[in-house]
């Protein structure tokens, strides 16, 4: 862009020097972020896990079955309830054609 006043005349690039550093400085941001998380992962990685005693083991195993127990339960039960059905027609119709009942 050039601006003349009373015969002097410059020469502006605005934002020239801006738009180069822009990338520099984006990418130089992302390594250190990136950096930065890495390490953290890393020294959350070399942490000890804590320590549990016996108790704590069984009531952690005590709660993870009390939660899963009755969704299995009521499984098993309409498993139980459709299967059984199932099979007791047949069943029945074995025994109503091995005596020559018609059904």
């Amino acid at each position: 862009m050039n601006i003349c006043c009373k015969g002097l005349t410059k020469t502006y690039n605005f934002g020239a020097q801006k738009n180069s550093q822009k990338p520099f400085m984006k990418k130089t941001f992302l390594i250190l972020c990136g950096a930065g998380l890495i390490s953290l992962a890393v020294a959350s990685c070399n942490q000890a896990p804590k320590p549990m005693d016996a108790a704590a083991i069984t009531a952690k195993a005590d709660s993870v079955f009390n939660s899963k127990k009755q969704g299995l339960v009521d499984a098993a039960n309409n498993a139980c309830l459709t299967n059984g059905a199932a099979k007791t027609k047949a069943v029945c119709d074995s025994i109503c054609n091995a005596n020559g009942v018609k059904m």
